[in-house]
């Protein structure tokens, strides 16, 4: 350690070398790391939302709800199944074991689903979503004025929706509210009675001739021609001219026997803005992407994008998941800032000494920039709780290079040369620095062995700070014994407020252990009374959990910007 040291004091320019690639690649790593709000998390759930409209609660358990839980339980893996029955609309959440890849998990759940879909009912479209897709929405707009509400989601779908899932980083958007056109038909009792013509025959009438088929090729002089079958209804007049029976053997079109008008299709819920029809986008992005890089991107998007919409039609951020970001980012970084100073400053207090004290400030930006690559390198990103350990964390930063300094000021003071105090000084206390700084560190590690939700938090919070003091104890044996050998001439520590400080605290100490010696009963039994008074909490605590709830319905559906109606809400044509 001792021909380490004198290298590192005799090699300047190799340790200056050194300390700059670390701050390049630290700096690098500010500007690559992706910022999120949570560290990723691949929670191995998913949901298989279907929706069935028109159908009460029991009846969406029974032919919808329980069908899918009674698919989703044959498969390997799955540790839970559990659904939730609302109106016209069944959600089934299947849970798998911890480490299964959410990749695995879909492909899962899509072969049986697949099986049943026969056995649902006419209409329901079973979807597979995640249900961490709320922690991956970044932003929310609503469009509304200037615009029919079916033009105005037709825009939405086909002009912006499309265009803003090319932008990089965004995994899917979705889109809520407006309206969707539709053909209203109201049977004439009477007339339909007397032909018995039912509901059911209407319907599959209209599905047998609104269907668009390919059906083969023709060759004819040396081309070949696409044959297609067209049969869709495109008009009210197609509707009216279906021919739905016989009469005297004569066809009876659909228009003599019902009335057909233009409407929209029924909806559950509508999303409205300044009280008039609106549009809502949800944009989602991709797992590893950074949240304020495609929220960035997808604002910049939305501003030349919008000149595609109907004019008259305006666009309203109602949910931005940077601006949570960056304000928690804010804070932290300016706690951060905080503590260096104080801990600066406090140093500074107790060592009386500037020139030692400035070698210990100049260690804590590489040690945060050190801490940053490491980070960088293992897969890490910015968010709540790398960058709360770094703010928690810079006061033991620092612990290293004070231990160093102060050793080698002392040396100094004892009259032995700059180069000679730097190193007999640093090779003095290696052995406690490094052994204080591998036990902080031991007490961190078993934190990386963690899993399951509780590691995915625990996990980067213990990565940041076992990384931080390692490269804060590489530094203090290494940056400190240079930075201290290039000191010219000694500082006394003269009669500083710290000085005086510590003075008393050692004679109140010295004091406090001749009574504990002599006390020994006493000691214990102060001791035994502070441990049962941390225990009896314990009874009183009802649970334990890692985050707070999260209203998933609030976040896919925000108060603000959507509101739900009866399902029994009628039109004018009936």
């Amino acid at each position: 350690m001792r021909r380490m040291l004198e290298w590192a004091v005799g090699h300047s320019r190799a340790v200056a070398l050194g300390v700059l690639v670390i701050a390049v690649l630290g700096i690098y790593s500010i500007f690559k790391m992706p910022v999120d709000l949570f560290p990723s998390m691949n929670v191995p759930l998913v949901n298989i939302v279907t929706q069935f409209p028109g159908g009460a609660p029991s009846d969406v358990e029974l032919l919808v709800s329980r069908p899918v839980e009674d698919a989703m339980r044959g498969i390997q893996g799955v540790e839970r199944v559990s659904s939730q029955s609302f109106v016209g609309l069944s959600v089934v959440t299947v849970q798998f074991t911890w480490g299964t890849a959410l990749d695995q998990a879909r492909q899962l759940v899509t072969a049986p689903l697949a099986r049943i879909r026969g056995q649902l009912p006419a209409g329901t479209d079973p979807r597979i979503s995640y249900l961490g897709m709320t922690l991956l929405q970044v932003e929310g707009y609503v469009l509304h004025g200037g615009a029919d509400p079916v033009e105005l989601k037709n825009g939405a779908r086909y002009e912006l929706a499309s265009r803003l899932a090319g932008v990089h980083g965004v995994g899917s958007v979705e889109i809520m509210g407006g309206e969707d056109p539709a053909y209203v038909i109201e049977l004439k009792p009477e007339m339909a009675s007397a032909l018995g013509l039912s509901v059911e025959k209407l319907s599959a009438a209209l599905r047998a001739n609104n269907f668009s088929s390919l059906e083969g090729f023709m060759d004819r002089s040396s081309k070949e021609y696409l044959i297609r079958g067209e049969a869709r209804l495109r008009s009210i007049a197609d509707v009216e001219s279906l021919m739905v029976g016989m009469e005297k053997g004569r066809p009876v079109l659909l228009g003599q026997v019902a009335k057909v008008a233009e409407w929209r299709a029924p909806k559950h819920y509508a999303v409205e803005a300044d009280c008039e029809p609106a549009v809502a986008m949800l944009v989602f992005k991709q797992p590893g992407a950074s949240t304020l890089a495609v929220a960035r991107d997808v604002d910049a998007a939305m501003g030349s994008l919008m000149k595609l919409m109907p004019p008259g039609v305006t666009a309203s951020k109602f949910y931005d998941q940077s601006e949570i970001i960056k304000q928690g980012r804010t804070e932290i970084l300016h706690d951060l800032l905080i503590g260096a100073l104080l801990s600066v400053g406090v140093l500074f207090i107790f060592l009386g000494r500037l020139k030692p004290t400035l070698v210990v400030a100049a260690t804590l930006p590489v040690t945060l920039l050190a801490t940053v690559g490491a980070l960088h390198a293992m897969g890490e990103g910015f968010n709540m709780i790398t960058l709360s350990a770094l703010a928690l964390g810079i006061g033991m930063f620092s612990d290293d290079a004070i231990v160093v300094a102060e050793n080698i000021a002392r040396h100094r003071q004892l009259g032995e040369g700059a180069l000679e105090a730097s190193v007999a000084g640093a090779a003095e206390i290696v052995g406690p620095d490094a052994s204080g700084t591998f036990t902080v560190v031991s007490a961190f590690l078993p934190l990386l062995l963690v899993t399951g939700l509780s590691g995915v938090f625990l996990k980067p919070f213990g990565l940041s700070v076992s990384a931080g003091l390692c490269s804060s104890l590489v530094l203090s044996l290494t940056l400190v014994p240079l930075l201290m050998s290039r000191i010219k001439g000694t500082e006394a520590p003269g009669d500083s407020f710290g000085a005086r400080l510590l003075s008393r605290l050692d004679g109140m100490l010295q004091r406090l252990l001749r009574w504990a010696f002599g006390h020994k009963v006493a000691v214990f039994a102060i001791f035994a009374a502070f441990l049962l008074a941390s225990l009896a909490p314990l009874p009183f605590i009802s649970g334990f959990s890692l985050l707070p709830p999260i209203d998933e319905g609030a976040i896919l559906f925000p108060r603000e910007a959507v509101r739900f109606r009866s399902p029994g809400q009628r039109s004018p044509a009936g």
